[in-house]
């Protein structure tokens, strides 16, 4: 992980909720994150966890460093750029 962008998917259920992407980088013991949601009821929910996951990060050495929780991205070139 060291040093790289790593990118994880997940597929929330019920359906409805969506899809988070997490795109994750570690260096030196500093985390900076974004999440992409698909809805704003997650991106709400995400939010209000910020603290405890900058908790679980120190418990494992880590230090959240930045964490952006934002829409998805839309592929260059789409409606919405």
């Amino acid at each position: 992980w060291t040093g790289s962008t790593q990118e994880a998917r997940v597929a929330l259920k019920p359906e409805y909720l969506g899809e988070v992407v997490a795109n994750i980088k570690v260096e030196q013991g500093v985390v900076t994150a974004t999440l992409h949601a698909d809805t704003p009821e997650v991106r709400r929910m995400l939010e209000s966890q910020t603290a405890s996951l900058r908790d679980a990060l120190v418990e494992h050495g880590l230090k959240l460093d930045k964490l952006v929780i934002a829409e998805p991205e839309t592929p260059s070139g789409q409606p919405g750029d």
